[in-house]
């Protein structure tokens, strides 16, 4: 039987889940996306570098449609010196 903690922790998992899928879809429409894996990347390159929605599109332009050879993402990064 599950504890009141383990129940609480499931059911926060799957709210999560749920709220992460529909957020795909949203921006896989939104953006234009082929399919839901490049809006997946859309959602976690902005939610990593803390970027702008139009910040993470352009990042996730690379191989647009599939055409990425392996690649979802590049950003770079400007080094001081």
């Amino acid at each position: 039987m599950m504890r009141t903690e383990e129940k609480r922790e499931a059911a926060w998992a799957i709210e999560t889940g749920h709220l992460l899928e529909m957020e795909v879809r949203k921006l896989r429409k939104t953006w234009g996306y082929t399919n839901e894996g490049e809006a997946f990347v859309h959602v976690f390159v902005r939610s990593y570098f803390n970027l702008e929605d139009e910040d993470a599109a352009d990042d996730c332009q690379i191989g647009w449609a599939g055409h990425d050879k392996g690649i979802d993402d590049v950003r770079f990064f400007q080094v001081a010196g």
